[in-house]
């Protein structure tokens, strides 16, 4: 397995195969992002794409300052690994999407009524939580095949015996929202 952490600069980074086609205007907005005042790394992610100016599917780090616009609609959206208790050895593809085929795609009226805020009861996303979203959001499932730093994959509790679970979820609408309420007190 190739290691897919590829330095465009000192300060710029992406994440991807030499398979993956990325815009070359993420690139570039990665390379404006970087010159930012006080930002200290970008990363560019396998889902990289260009934005309004700066890039999606991106990561920064800044020291002292905090960049909205680099978060923008995204609020809410990311990423998250899980272990699991499934055996890679007894994973079985075909059985699993059956066992899998059979779960609702999305969070239950029942629970719903009990946790959804009341001023979002009524929203038109209201309908799909529970769910990862649409567009590139996906959950799968991940085998490990080669431990690069063995003592940070155990200090994150991971066990390469163990499938994993990586997720991109969606949020829903609830980022248009923050930034809404954010911006427009504000003239922007």
């Amino acid at each position: 397995m190739d290691n897919y952490i590829r330095p465009l600069s000192d300060a710029v980074f992406t994440i991807a195969s030499d398979d993956l086609w990325i815009e070359s205007l993420a690139i570039q907005q990665l390379h404006t992002t970087a010159n930012l005042p006080n930002m200290q790394r970008v990363v560019g992610m396998p889902d990289l794409h260009p934005g309004r100016g700066y890039p999606i599917g991106a990561a920064f780090f800044s020291v002292g300052r905090f960049y909205p616009a680099l978060v923008g609609n995204d609020i809410g959206c990311g990423m998250a690994l899980w272990q699991t208790d499934i055996l890679a050895r007894k994973y079985n593809a075909d059985k699993f999407e059956k066992r899998l085929s059979d779960l609702d795609d999305v969070a239950e009226e029942s629970w719903l009524e009990e946790n959804l805020p009341s001023a979002f009861a009524q929203h038109p996303w209201c309908s799909s939580l529970g769910s990862i979203g649409g567009g590139n959001h996906f959950a799968e499932l991940q085998q490990v095949d080669q431990i690069i730093n063995a003592e940070l994959f155990a200090l994150a509790g991971l066990d390469a015996q163990h499938l994993q679970l990586l997720v991109h979820s969606g949020s829903r609408g609830v980022p248009l929202l923050s930034c809404q309420a954010c911006y427009d007190p504000c003239g922007v």
